[in-house]
């Protein structure tokens, strides 16, 4: 399925771009002005980025998903399902996680010490689910990773825009205006082509969106991103909200949305060219209810 392939795709992008990031960004003091105010926005977000690595516990939050799948599987015009979960953020370093990302060399989320899980408990009302067999029987639903949801949001969407990413896009910044009734910072930002491109850079083509920055606070409050390919194109937005977790205050997804559409081709036995055919996968993603772990990560509170 392209758009699952595409939501790993962004995990392991997420991943490399904060490795990126830790490597090569420089610390700057948020008072210190740059040269010009694109380069001064980067700098805060860098600062952010790298406290929010620093700094974010592990925590929960309740994840409500709607997904459609249009046209659907064996010939139904559309597949609809609507799932309720407990998202479940590690920490790396938690003494009792056993999905420690620290020692965890195929979890691509690593890159900036987090693991991203889920305990569905919910799909279409029909009640827990079958617990899978090897999960413990701490968990009141099967840990799965679904494919409707996108996973690598909190471990690292937030970095295509900054210094580091430079290498792999180019930006325009636009200084505050009033966007919906609240003043906004907007910068747009565009994959370089590939013989521009920096060597190492982990994104992949054709990627442009914009970010929406709170000029009061500098925080991040709105990405917005299109990755397009040979087989279609893929749309996706985040909303991020501020969130009390402990004594500190974190900008977390409140709203992610989504949509792939693909393009396939196929040859039946009796025709005599391909016959093209799009799907469409759209989905809405409400979090809410974020807490931090004060229990072992593996028996999450419900």
């Amino acid at each position: 399925m392209r758009r699952l392939a595409l939501t790993v795709a962004l995990l392991l992008q997420s991943a490399a771009a904060s490795r990126l990031c830790a490597q090569t960004q420089p610390e700057t003091p948020r008072h210190k002005l740059s040269a010009s105010p694109l380069d001064d926005a980067l700098a805060h977000l860098d600062a952010n980025i790298d406290e929010f690595n620093r700094t974010i516990p592990s925590f929960y939050s309740r994840e409500e998903v709607s997904a459609e799948e249009e046209p659907g599987p064996a010939g139904i015009p559309s597949l609809r399902t609507n799932t309720s979960s407990t998202f479940v953020v590690h920490h790396a370093g938690d003494p009792d996680d056993p999905d420690d990302a620290a020692n965890d060399s195929g979890n691509p989320t690593q890159g900036n010490q987090l693991h991203e899980s889920r305990v569905v408990h919910i799909i279409d009302e029909k009640g827990l689910i079958q617990t899978k067999e090897g999960t413990k029987q701490s968990d009141t639903g099967a840990r799965m990773d679904s494919s409707y949801a996108i996973f690598g949001i909190y471990s690292g969407g937030s970095t295509r825009i900054s210094t580091a990413a430079k290498v792999c896009f180019r930006y325009r910044y636009h200084p505050a205006r009033n966007i919906h009734g609240s003043d906004r910072i907007v910068i747009d930002f565009q994959s370089w082509s590939r013989k521009d491109r920096g060597p190492n850079c982990p994104y992949a083509d054709n990627i442009s969106g914009h970010g929406y920055i709170d000029p009061a606070t500098m925080r991040l409050v709105r990405l917005e991103d299109t990755e397009s390919d040979d087989k279609g194109i893929w749309s996706w937005s985040v909303d991020y909200s501020p969130i009390a977790l402990g004594e500190k205050t974190f900008w977390l997804p409140a709203l992610i949305r989504s949509e792939d559409r693909a393009v396939t081709h196929s040859m039946g036995a009796m025709q005599n060219s391909p016959s093209e055919k799009t799907i469409s996968h759209r989905l809405t993603a409400r979090y809410s209810k974020y807490r931090q772990a004060k229990t072992s990560p593996s028996a999450p509170a419900q």
